[in-house]
């Protein structure tokens, strides 16, 4: 079960919904890295804008098999830039759930997410020892300030390996 900290609105305008979001079955492939082997990068389809300055994005529920007990790369990438003067730093988290809508935060991919200019933003993921049949990205569960939250778009993406 979340608790309190785990806690976030998401955007009320549709943007975190299943249309928003390409299936992760529907993923395609991005690039390919090679880091102690390949990774085949995937991306969720582009955000749409929010309704609300405040509101969290996330990610459709990510049932690939094999992610688990892994360290993995992951980020987003900032398609159309969101306006930052005067808002504030947000930062994106990784979640687990447990298959019946319960999602609880294994841990802060990137702290500071600058979201005032376009492109990828990566880290490792460590999901050693983390056994769950679902995650999903978020970024800004703190609900901060969001400037240009109408127009600004991103995806998430996901390095898995091959």
């Amino acid at each position: 079960m979340p608790s309190a900290a785990d806690t976030f609105t998401l955007d009320s305008a549709g943007s975190n919904n299943a249309s928003a979001f390409s299936k992760v079955s529907t993923f395609t492939a991005d690039k390919n890295l090679a880091f102690d082997g390949n990774y085949n990068l995937r991306k969720t389809a582009d955000t749409i804008g929010m309704a609300t300055a405040t509101g969290a994005l996330a990610s459709n529920v990510i049932t690939v098999s094999g992610l688990e007990n892994k360290i993995l790369v992951g980020g987003v990438e900032i398609v159309a830039a969101f306006d930052s003067t005067g808002g504030d730093a947000v930062s994106l988290i990784i979640q687990g759930g447990d298959g019946a809508g319960n999602f609880t935060t294994i841990s802060t991919v990137i702290a500071n997410v600058d979201q005032s200019t376009q492109g990828v933003k990566y880290a490792a993921i460590d999901l050693t020892d983390v056994y769950v049949p679902q995650i999903r990205f978020v970024m800004n569960p703190e609900n901060r300030t969001i400037k240009s939250s109408a127009t600004g778009t991103c995806n998430f993406k996901l390095g898995l390996g091959s």
